[in-house]
C-alpha cells in the first residue's frame, strides 16, 4: 500500500458555498500532519486525475447540490459506489469530479481508495463566506476525514507489522 494520503478541497472561496471544500482544507493544513498533503484545487477532472495518480488514499471535500436541503453532508466510497454527475459540477468546474472518476475506470488507469464529501450549498453567488447551514458542517466533516486518515495510518501499520512477523 502506497502510505502519501492526499486531501483535496475543491470550490471558489470567492462563490460563497462553492468554497466550502477549500474551506475545510485549510484546516487540515493548518492541522500539518505528516504524510497528508493538502490541496486547494479549482476541480478540474484532467489535473485531478494526475494529483491523485500516486496516492495511497484520497480524500476529497467539495460543496455539493442534491434534493437535500443545505448543508446536508454526503460521503462517497469509490471503491463502492459512484458519484453523481452534476452533483459537484459547479461553473468553475471545467471537467467534473464524477466525470474523472469514470475516465479513469475507463481508461484502466487504478484509482486509489477515494473517498469523497460534499454538503449541499445554499448561496453560490460572488462573495466569501459561507452561508450558515454550510458552515455548520465543516466541524463534522473535519472529524470524519480525520477518522479516514487515522483508519488508512492503521491500515498501513497492520500491513508493515503483518510484513515484519
Amino acid at each position: 500500500m502506497r502510505e502519501k494520503i492526499i486531501v483535496i478541497g475543491i470550490g471558489n472561496a470567492l462563490r460563497r458555498d462553492d468554497g466550502f471544500g477549500i474551506h475545510v482544507a485549510r484546516h487540515i493544513a493548518e492541522m500539518d500532519l505528516p504524510g497528508v498533503t493538502v490541496i486547494e484545487h479549482s476541480g478540474d477532472g484532467t489535473s485531478l486525475m494526475t494529483i491523485w495518480q500516486d496516492a495511497g488514499l484520497v480524500i476529497v471535500v467539495d460543496a455539493s447540490k442534491s434534493d437535500g436541503k443545505p448543508g446536508t453532508m454526503h460521503r462517497f466510497d469509490i471503491d463502492h459506489t459512484t458519484v453523481p454527475f452534476n452533483f459537484m459540477s459547479f461553473s468553475t468546474h471545467a471537467f467534473s469530479l464524477a466525470e474523472s472518476i469514470v475516465l479513469s475506470k475507463t481508461l484502466g488507469h487504478a484509482l486509489p481508495p477515494m473517498i469523497v464529501y460534499g454538503v449541499d450549498g445554499y448561496d453560490f453567488h460572488d462573495g466569501e463566506g459561507l452561508s450558515r447551514p454550510v458552515k455548520s458542517k465543516v466541524g463534522e466533516v473535519l472529524i470524519h476525514v480525520m477518522q479516514d486518515i487515522l483508519t488508512y495510518k492503521n491500515t498501513l501499520t497492520d500491513e508493515k507489522t503483518v510484513r515484519s512477523v
